[in-house]
């Protein structure tokens, strides 16, 4: 996605979550850690003890840093400044421009005013972004969007000493707007003492915590869950001998200088090698072997551009619906327990983690088991991926299934180097229906005999 593009979906993502939050209007559900967890319609009273009602006990979750104690700790590190209470109309002008976004795009706040020597005075917001949003080169800038509400306004890219930020001048007063991979900092006052505390702010994401192999995460449950843009930060950091969500199998900070251009095929070759090896150390089996699921991380070309120089991966189970699981041991050592053998005809729903029938609703239906002729001990060859691709296409037009007029996507995982080397021929074909939207459907049936779309067809959702 092009940096303006994403500057533009970042905006509208935020004003249509600022403005959509809001109690939910089917159910009412009260929610203690540790306790029981009872849903009924609104408006109505909770049943007496003696009536039968539906509940579900969750575990507690786990203890994690208060966001806006984490929000506040960049602003009590500043050198230079004297911070006091957040009693300018400055501040309350930054206070007044984020409680709308709260709870929608960010999860920890903190405002306070700061004085310099000279007698200069900034307000400076900290802020926590949820963790969908964290670590996201575009955030600062499509915040700077909504921010300037003057149409006269205009918003410049400055490049700093520690970093990037967003700055424009409104009602004669100079906003700042930057980001670390873990906080974002809206700075106010006059044009230089804004920007020299900006930049100072943006130093202290130098040092901010990368993920490390062995740490374990928890990411939410349910409607709060998400992953983060980038590896960074402790404060989804959890032990790992309770509950937590992934865990991370490998990270390495990068040497590639500031001036090194941007890597992007060998980056993600580095990447895969890195990940595929250390997934197999964790897991005990390959990944193509098991139905463990791998999230990798590396910068994006603005991330580069920027400083970042990471790679990162980490591992997590899902169910049948695609939904990550709440874990209370370790993953590692437990691939061969979850075992993955696709087979022809097999059909799978939202995730491979368990195969469903056929008849009842899912997006994908496993064709052929491909192998490749190479022996054991081959290089790894050029065109792989195009060989396994071109085999899918013959197996399913030899299962006479019209792709292009039923709209129908057919593809293969990619095999990894990696993968190869340790011997792997083997890759599935499967076979899916396009959606309006560009990804798949939902269907019920066959591909190789019949089958109707969910919703579509006559056949109700």
């Amino acid at each position: 996605m092009s940096h303006r593009s994403l500057r533009w979906w970042l905006a509208l993502a935020l004003l249509l979550a600022a403005c959509t939050s809001g109690e939910p209007v089917a159910t009412t559900t009260t929610f203690e850690p540790g306790a029981a967890v009872t849903t009924r319609p609104p408006g109505t009273e909770a049943p007496a003890p003696e009536r039968s009602t539906t509940t579900t006990t969750l575990p507690p979750l786990p203890v994690r840093a208060d966001p806006d104690d984490v929000a506040a700790d960049p602003i009590a590190r500043l050198r230079g400044f004297s911070v006091s209470e957040p009693t300018t109309k400055r501040s309350d002008q930054l206070r007044e421009a984020l409680v709308l976004y709260i709870g929608s795009a960010f999860e920890g706040f903190t405002v306070a005013s700061l004085g310099s020597a000279d007698g200069d005075e900034v307000a400076v917001a900290s802020t926590v972004p949820i963790r969908e949003f964290r670590g996201d080169p575009g955030l600062p800038l499509g915040l700077a969007d909504l921010l300037a509400f003057d149409p006269t306004a205009e918003v410049e890219e400055v490049g700093m000493s520690n970093g990037v930020a967003y700055t424009f001048t409104q009602d004669d007063e100079s906003w700042w707007v930057g980001a670390t991979n873990t906080h974002v900092f809206i700075t106010l006052g006059g044009p230089e003492p804004a920007r020299a505390v900006m930049d100072e702010l943006l130093e202290s994401g130098a040092d901010a915590y990368l993920w490390q192999r062995g740490d374990c995460l928890h990411l939410g449950r349910g409607g709060d869950f998400g992953v983060p843009y980038a590896p960074f930060g402790d404060i989804d950091v959890v032990p790992c001998d309770g509950l937590h969500t992934h865990e991370v199998v490998h990270s390495e900070r990068l040497s590639d200088g500031p001036d090194a251009p941007f890597p992007r095929g060998d980056l993600a070759k580095q990447r895969d090698a890195a990940c595929d090896e250390a997934y197999e150390s964790h897991m005990g089996t390959l990944r193509s072997r098991t139905t463990i699921e791998l999230i990798s991380y590396m910068p994006d070309a603005v991330e580069w551009a920027e400083g970042d120089r990471y790679l990162a991966c980490m591992v997590h189970a899902v169910d049948d619906s695609g939904a990550t699981v709440e874990l209370t041991d370790a993953l590692a050592g437990t691939g061969p327990e979850h075992p993955f053998t696709p087979e022809p005809g097999d059909c799978y729903d939202d995730s491979f983690a368990e195969q469903v029938n056929c008849g009842a609703p899912h997006l994908f239906e496993v064709i052929e088991v491909l192998v490749h002729p190479d022996p054991s001990d081959a290089p790894f060859p050029t065109g792989v991926d195009g060989w396994f691709a071109d085999r899918c296409a013959e197996a399913v037009a030899a299962a006479e299934i019209d792709v292009e007029e039923s709209d129908l996507s057919s593809q293969t995982p990619r095999l990894s180097r990696y993968e190869w080397e340790r011997g792997v021929r083997n890759a599935m074909c499967w076979i899916g229906a396009r959606s309006d939207e560009g990804g798949l459907e939902k269907v019920i049936g066959s591909f190789t005999g019949s089958w109707q779309r969910i919703g579509r067809d006559g056949v109700s959702a």
